[in-house]
Formats: structure tokens, sequence, C-alpha cells
């Protein structure tokens, strides 16, 4: 019986997928009956802060999309396992809570932007 992974994606993975960007396209669509993805919050605020991917005609074409993915919430705890992360690799602050995220919950992150993530201990990477 095959595996079944678990899967953080980021949201530049995210946005390129809205925008068409066949990489990305192709990377999530090959990893869909792998396992299951999840999105943390703070790539949900990233998302609906660019403008053509916010303005009102992709709007529902992006709640659409979410439904794909279990939401992880930030709380107290991974609160502060973000900021011992950003204290420690010296990375900017949504990047912390992403890695925090992915290595609290067991998760397997997708970016394509390895150069924030890269040796972060216990953080398992996948890129288009």
């Amino acid at each position: 019986m095959e595996k079944i992974e678990k899967f953080l994606v980021d949201s530049d993975i995210i946005i390129d997928f809205l925008r068409g960007f066949q990489n990305s396209r192709d990377f999530l669509l090959g990893l869909k009956n792998k396992g299951t993805f999840f999105i943390s919050v703070v790539s949900i605020v990233e998302i609906y802060s660019v403008k053509d991917i916010a303005n009102s005609t992709k709007k529902q074409a992006v709640e659409d999309f979410f439904v794909a993915f279990e939401t992880i919430v930030l709380d107290r705890e991974l609160a502060k396992q973000a900021g011992a992360m950003r204290l420690k690799y010296q990375i900017p602050f949504a990047d912390a809570i992403i890695a925090a995220t992915a290595v609290s919950f067991g998760l397997t992150l997708i970016t394509r932007n390895k150069k924030h993530f890269t040796g972060i201990d216990g953080l398992l990477i996948q890129s288009p």
C-alpha cells in the first residue's frame, strides 16, 4: 500500500497555479492523488494580497481552489515555535510561520522559495 503524504503548499506555488503557470500546475496535479494538501493562514493572507488573484473575477476560483486544502491556523504554541525558528534561522516573519507549521505537523513543504527554507532542522522541501 502506498504511503499517503501530507503537503503544506506555500503561497508562491498556489499563486503560480492560479495564474496558470504550467510547471506549478503540473507539479501540484501530479501530487493530487498522493496525499493531502494543507495551507497555512499566512499563505491565505499572502494570496489575497495579490491584486490579480484577489480581483472580483477570480475570487470564486480562489475559493473553489481552497476547497482542496485543509487550513492550519496559527495558535500560541505554533507562534512560539515560529518565533524560535525566526530567531535561529533569521528568516522572514511569514516564512518562519510556514516552516514551523510544516515541521510541527510533519508536512512536506511545497515551495519555489528554497532560499529561505533550506537548512531548517526537520523541514522537508519539494519544489517543482
